[in-house]
């Protein structure tokens, strides 16, 4: 379960298998191109589904993955 606020600002959660975010980051990494050498920017929250996702694409083709509070930017 991931903690979302979703459109409403109300806590609730969310359920998202391992495998449903697995194929959608392998998915983004190659509509991406991402891969060796690669550096992905990342100002997504961490514990959300977006940021899980973006994070795993990064990280499973072996891009470099840094992330940036969007306030500093």
């Amino acid at each position: 379960m991931v903690p979302t606020s979703g459109s409403t600002g109300r806590p609730k959660g969310i359920v998202q298998s391992r495998r449903g975010i697995l194929f959608r980051a392998h998915a983004i990494a190659r509509e991406y191109g991402f891969g060796d050498g690669a550096v992905y920017l990342s100002t997504a929250a961490d514990g959300s589904i977006s940021g899980l996702v973006h994070g795993f694409a990064a990280l499973l083709s072996g891009a470099l993955l840094l992330r940036v509070d969007p306030a500093r930017i």
